[in-house]
């Protein structure tokens, strides 16, 4: 049995967000000179969250903005859920772990019954 590389568990992983009905995006917090928060950009999005959104890499991000920085700065994961176009959801913010500047976004539609 030939060992895995870290290129192996790289793509595991992808197929592994990629198979899941959740919305999950990760996104990077851009700096200025004085080191404040000032945009985030998507560096990456499983398939569900491009089927939804469309495709958002390299893209600004600015809904919710005050909710991504606070998580940033603190490690504060968030929980929220909203009512839209006839549909709820649930949506989760959380920063990656000792990364500083990162952090993730699930995002779970369901209907009320």
């Amino acid at each position: 049995m030939q060992e895995k590389t870290g290129l192996d568990y790289i793509h595991l992983l992808k197929a592994t967000l990629d198979s899941t009905i959740d919305m999950i995006q990760v996104l990077k917090a851009i700096r200025n000179e004085q080191g404040m928060i000032t945009d985030f950009v998507y560096v990456f999005n499983n398939r569900a969250a491009e089927f939804f959104f469309g495709d958002k890499l390299h893209q600004s991000r600015q809904e919710d903005f005050e909710t991504c920085r606070r998580v940033v700065e603190t490690g504060e994961t968030i929980q929220q859920e909203f009512y839209k176009s006839a549909n709820w959801y649930h949506q989760t913010f959380v920063s990656t772990p000792g990364e500083g500047s990162t952090f993730y976004f699930t995002l779970l539609g369901y209907t009320a019954s």
